[in-house]
């Protein structure tokens, strides 16, 4: 009997033009998560890291790629983390996984077949701005382990600091569910929504 070829995961126009879920959470059922602080994690508590799942709506297989990819370079150092234990390897996976997930949602959905085309819509969506009102959304600053210094200056009042604490979380995702998890984060948070995608 002859092997199969494997088949690349593909994503169907039915599947991707399914209705858009508008994400929310009920800030009633988790008050922690609806807090307006400015004061992020001293530790990333069982509790807390239980919280977050809920907050993204995703249940990590595996716990230490969700703590890592909330830990900042500032924070690991001064707590003695192993070297490589921080976010921004993750935040540079994340950043590219973010941009395949739209330019396939481009091609697929949209039907933009100029490369030209493809590239300013996808320039235009996955942008610092986008990214920063999302984590602000969700209060990622509050989740995120900060280093002092940081937490001193606020450093997550950075447009940048927290597009790259997002592009961390995608990351992560990708490694512990593959790029349909980071689909249908980027789904449910409403990322996609129509005026986004013109």
């Amino acid at each position: 009997m002859s092997a199969q070829k494997s088949q690349p995961a593909r994503i169907s126009r039915d599947r991707a033009v399914k209705k858009e879920i508008k994400f929310e959470f009920s800030r009633e059922a988790y008050p922690d998560i609806a807090r307006e602080s400015d004061l992020p994690q001293e530790s990333l508590t069982e509790f807390n890291l239980t919280l977050f799942q809920k907050l993204i709506d995703y249940k990590f297989n595996d716990e230490a790629i969700l703590r890592r990819s909330l830990t900042r370079l500032a924070y690991a150092k001064e707590n003695s983390l192993p070297e490589d234990d921080y976010m921004d390897a993750y935040a540079t996976l994340g950043d590219a996984v973010i941009d395949v997930v739209v330019i396939e949602r481009l091609v697929i959905v949209n039907k933009d077949h100029d490369k030209g085309v493809i590239t300013t819509k996808k320039t235009d969506l996955v942008n610092m701005t986008r990214l920063r009102n999302l984590a602000s959304g969700l209060g990622l600053q509050n989740y995120v382990l900060w280093g002092k210094g940081e937490k001193q200056q606020h450093i997550w009042t950075s447009g940048r600091v927290l597009a790259e604490s997002v592009e961390s979380i995608c990351g992560a995702m990708y490694l512990d569910g593959g790029i349909a998890a980071v689909r249908e984060f980027l789904e449910k948070t409403g990322f996609f929504c129509p005026k986004n995608m013109q």
